[in-house]
């Protein structure tokens, strides 16, 4: 049997007339496929626009609609844009709006714990500058929630270091609310964090780190009107830079001792202690003099 006679041959359609209304549908096929592929292509075409696009254009307008299609670089840098003033009028309203955007972005990808809480901490200073104090209270306190577990996986210095300073900005946001009980927990939050690695480490940051939480929590009992614990505070922090100047002799130690004594100063001298006004601003005259 020859091999040739097992081979399909292709139908004669060549006496088969078509209607007019197929050729008609067949035309149509044609033209929706094409169309279908130029969309395609076209719509590919403008994500890679939007998401990469933005970055070599001046127009903000591009930028914005790139964001709004929610690609996270270009988020965030609508973010800059309105926070700095770029090319348009500084908005810190819209830059707030749009940072919240981008931490839900950022969220879903699964972003690290460390760059949640830096986005969380920009988005709780923009809302400060924005005097919108209940959002940023609430920003900072999804920075603590977050740090907290951090410092507890890690428990490194630099990841508890971290966690007081945000406990410092979350005290300064209830100290702007006049939520002066709920600032002293904070600050004493803060404060215990910093005296434990101090007694550790005995490192000079730290310990002017210490010295920081003791005035902040004077500044709370002097805005309470409780002026002999304040004066304490106050006073554990001078005793702290005279530590460190008495050891370093820097400038910047140098200042923030005579910052104490005059802070010491002028208690005093509200209080009507003017013998101790008077050695306090004398001690101040002192090291500014040894700083000039």
């Amino acid at each position: 049997m020859k091999r040739d006679n097992d081979r399909s041959k292709p139908i004669d359609t060549s006496d088969i007339q078509l209607t007019q209304e197929l050729k008609d549908l067949a035309e149509m096929i044609a033209k929706n496929v094409h169309e279908a592929w130029g969309v395609n292509r076209a719509q590919e075409t403008l994500r890679l626009i939007m998401r990469f696009g933005f970055k070599i254009s001046k127009d903000f307008s591009l930028v914005l609609a790139s964001a709004e299609a929610g690609f996270p670089e270009a988020i965030k840098q609508v973010v800059e844009t309105y926070y700095n003033g770029d090319g348009v009028e500084r908005d810190y309203v819209a830059a707030a709006q749009w940072q919240s955007k981008y931490i839900d972005v950022i969220k879903e990808e699964d972003c690290g714990q460390e760059e949640l809480v830096d986005e969380y901490l920009k988005l709780g200073n923009m809302n400060e500058l924005n005097y919108d104090y209940d959002d940023a209270e609430d920003a900072y306190i999804e920075c603590i929630t977050i740090q907290r577990s951090l410092a507890a996986k890690k428990k490194t210095n630099a990841v508890r270091r971290k966690l007081a300073s945000i406990y410092d900005k979350l005290g300064n946001i209830f100290m702007l609310q006049d939520d002066l009980h709920h600032a002293i927990n904070i600050f004493e939050e803060s404060l215990d964090i910093r005296a434990a690695i101090a007694n550790k480490t005995r490192s000079y940051e730290v310990r002017r780190e210490e010295a920081i939480s003791f005035d902040h929590l004077g500044d709370v009992f002097l805005a309470i009107g409780d002026f002999p614990r304040a004066e304490y505070k106050y006073s554990d922090s001078l005793r702290i830079r005279e530590n460190i100047a008495e050891r370093t002799n820097a400038i910047e130690d140098l200042e923030d001792l005579a910052k104490s004594y005059n802070r010491l100063g002028s208690l005093a001298e509200d209080y009507e202690n003017l013998r101790d006004a008077t050695r306090y601003y004398t001690q101040c005259m002192e090291v500014r003099k040894r700083i000039v």
